[in-house]
């Protein structure tokens, strides 16, 4: 979709686009000179996020959201052999920021349904490669009937350092170690397992283990923040 896209300065920008932006704080801008558009995000004063525009330079004026919506390519598939996949490709806006979005549905090549689903920003810095993105997802998909397979020891070690390495990364960002122990990682975790609460008890000690501190202090901010009283392995 942003093929014909390339990005571009905010300095490069056409008078009456430039006119236009005047008091707009401007994060990036792309233009495609095939189709005679700028694509460009500023900073919305209201929600404070992020908001895609789209600028026809023939008609000196910013699209509708109705109007991109209306002239969005419409969804097609793409086989990709080597990986023994067919995938959908199709675009959104999306709802608050009308930021363009593609979303790759992967369907399985004998049960001909859709087994997995996920959806990046078109307008990025860098291109995103698309067979790529569905290779993740085909291994995303696939990752569960091989936990399945290991044998507990390794599904505790995959655990404890997938907990360290997210732990890690909310120090590197500022934010508490335990913050990473919420809702969400229960969900996902239990997405993969669906018995993993018998097993966290090992996972934390693990963990203690690979951040070499007491495990007490660990379970103690898991059961905090997650209100699942688990009990250290004696």
């Amino acid at each position: 979709m942003n093929s014909s896209f390339q990005r571009v300065s905010a300095d490069s920008l056409p008078v009456s686009l430039t006119k236009a932006l005047i008091n707009q704080k401007v994060l990036k801008c792309f233009h495609s000179p095939e189709l005679q558009r700028y694509v460009v995000w500023i900073v919305n004063d209201q929600t404070k996020r992020q908001q895609e525009l789209e600028f026809d330079e023939k008609a000196a004026c910013f699209l509708s959201r109705d109007e991109r919506a209306s002239s969005l390519e419409a969804p097609f598939d793409v086989e990709y052999k080597d990986l023994n996949v067919k995938v959908k490709v199709s675009y959104l806006l999306e709802a608050e920021t009308d930021v363009l979005h593609e979303e790759l549905t992967v369907y399985g090549s004998l049960t001909g349904k859709p087994v997995i689903s996920a959806e990046y920003v078109v307008f990025n810095a860098f291109k995103t490669d698309r067979k790529k993105e569905v290779a993740k997802l085909v291994e995303k998909a696939s990752f569960p009937m091989q936990y399945s397979a290991w044998t507990q020891q390794e599904k505790v070690n995959y655990w404890s350092e997938q907990l360290y390495r997210i732990r890690r990364h909310a120090g590197e960002d500022g934010a508490s170690l335990d913050s990473v122990f919420n809702a969400k990682l229960i969900e996902h975790m239990t997405s993969i397992d669906a018995k993993i609460l018998n097993l966290l008890p090992e996972i934390l000690v693990e963990l203690a283990k690979m951040e070499m501190t007491a495990a007490n202090p660990i379970f103690a901010a898991f059961t905090a923040r997650t209100q699942i009283d688990l009990a250290e392995p004696a």
